[in-house]
């Protein structure tokens, strides 16, 4: 079987929406090995994403990083195709083609500010030369158990994305009169914790879960409700029935994909922006507009 070794650094996020990539190679016969943040990367081993990973953040790539390479790295050489999600002019990047005993090796840098397509579109754009077959969707499968749950996960990589805490407890008192609900609390939303411990049973939270339990839950939940994170993209790519609310980010560029999402969006006139004008934007009106009897609504529909 032949063998790639796909260089994708960034978030769990970032490696939801380059799943189709993956998906590609494998439908097209391919074994493959991811090279990304270890953590992540080993997730998604676990679910069968792929093959094997390479901890980008490890000392095995170490030496790529260097102006002068003092060794050889055989584990490079028994690839028949990288892709790397780097430019071509990095010193990393430069190392890489040195070294890499490969037929096919493409670099395809990525800059976020100047994307004008969805970004899997952008990340599968290299390899369509190559294959008649192409997926566009992530997908993950995963053993559906008892549908009970209606997740609302809160927060995000970014307070800016963030639906205000009061609308999603909105969201949960009107929903768990007749619903189990649970509200779900990541390293990202520490300073949450104690805006949800005043409101909710103790019961209703789960706080700072493992990957394994984050799956345990998945496997159990019927409707999910987020903001634009790498959990709302995971929900998505689970088949689970997927609300995500984008305010100040493009949801035509950052968008989740999967079977059954619902993008809930409100064009306000200065959204979406840059990154850099997001620190600076007091009144956050993109995301304020929303209002939770809308989205209680989208919901209910």
């Amino acid at each position: 079987m032949k063998k790639v070794l796909i260089i994708r650094n960034g978030s769990l996020g970032d490696l939801i929406l380059t799943l189709p990539v993956f998906q590609t190679f494998r439908k097209n016969g391919y074994k493959i090995t991811v090279a990304g943040r270890r953590d992540y990367v080993e997730f998604l081993k676990k679910l069968n994403c792929i093959d094997s990973f390479l901890p980008l953040d490890g000392t095995i790539f170490l030496e790529l990083f260097s102006p002068e390479i003092k060794i050889d790295i055989d584990f490079l050489k028994g690839f028949d195709f990288i892709l790397s999600y780097t430019h071509q002019n990095e010193i990393f990047s430069k190392n890489l083609k040195k070294i890499a005993d490969c037929r096919k090796i493409v670099f395809h840098p990525i800059q976020n500010d100047k994307l004008n397509m969805h970004i899997t579109d952008y990340l599968i754009s290299p390899i369509k030369k190559f294959f008649s077959e192409i997926e566009t969707v992530p997908y993950i499968q995963i053993n559906n158990k008892n549908e009970e749950y209606f997740l609302i996960h809160p927060g995000s990589g970014s307070k800016y994305k963030n639906w205000p805490v009061e609308n999603f407890l909105t969201v949960f008192r009107h929903f768990s009169k007749n619903n189990k609900v649970l509200i779900l609390l990541g390293e990202g939303e520490e300073n949450q914790i104690h805006f949800w411990k005043r409101n909710v049973a103790i019961e209703d939270l789960i706080i700072l879960p493992n990957f394994d339990k984050l799956i345990e839950i998945f496997q159990n939940t019927r409707i999910y409700l987020g903001n634009d994170s790498g959990i709302t993209h995971l929900a998505g790519a689970f088949g689970i029935k997927t609300f995500a609310i984008f305010g100040p980010t493009s949801p035509l560029i950052w968008g989740p994909r999967g079977k059954i999402v619902k993008i809930i969006f409100k064009q306000v006139g200065c959204n979406p922006c840059i990154k850099e004008k997001r620190k600076y934007c007091e009144k956050r009106k993109c995301l304020e507009e929303i209002i939770p009897e809308e989205v209680i609504e989208k919901i209910d529909q």
